[in-house]
């Protein structure tokens, strides 16, 4: 099994990541969907890839809507934004 753990950070709000983050989400389904890189690697060696959602700000979509492995748990919608108080 390969997990992939997805969460979002408040500080993307000042632009210092390359992704906004909606991105997050997206990946997470082209996961599920086994359209990402990590996809082919597991189906080589046999493996079940899960998605892991730890606090992404957009709702991954849902098992029916997708297919794939995708564990909700989420600690919030991302975490706050360091620059404007504690985390």
């Amino acid at each position: 099994m390969i997990f992939t753990f997805a969460a979002d950070h408040g500080v993307a709000a000042e632009g210092v990541s390359a992704y906004p983050p909606s991105v997050t989400a997206q990946n997470g389904e082209n996961f599920l969907r086994g359209g990402a890189a990590v996809n082919v690697l597991a189906r080589d060696c046999g493996a079940r890839v899960v998605v892991a959602d730890f606090g992404v700000a957009n709702p991954i979509g849902g098992l029916s809507e997708i297919g794939g492995a995708l564990v909700r748990c989420p600690l919030g919608a991302g975490t706050a934004n360091m620059t404007r108080g504690p985390p």
